[in-house]
């Protein structure tokens, strides 16, 4: 199943975009990073059970986009988009 949630959170794009990686990094999540187009992909579970992207763009008003998707099986959906939530909502 796939899950994506999109906020716009306040700060320069590319900060937000460095505190979401190094919140990735700290939880030990196996991330593919790409700083210049503000993406990342991850892998975490028994044979990568779940996969995540990120995507941070700079938002019309002052801030930035964050964009999370999250493919997972139906038996981690509730804890992966209450994950989601919270760290959308930091």
């Amino acid at each position: 199943m796939r899950y994506e949630q999109t906020t716009t959170v306040a700060g320069d794009a590319d900060a937000v975009f460095a505190q979401i990686t190094e919140q990735l990094r700290r939880r030990g999540l196996p991330a593919e990073v790409d700083r210049d187009s503000r993406t990342a992909v991850w892998a975490s579970g028994p044979g990568g059970g779940c996969a995540g992207q990120l995507y941070v763009t700079d938002a019309r008003l002052p801030g930035a986009r964050v964009t999370v998707g999250v493919e997972t099986d139906a038996a981690d959906a509730v804890r992966i988009l209450a994950g989601i939530d919270r760290a959308l909502a930091a």
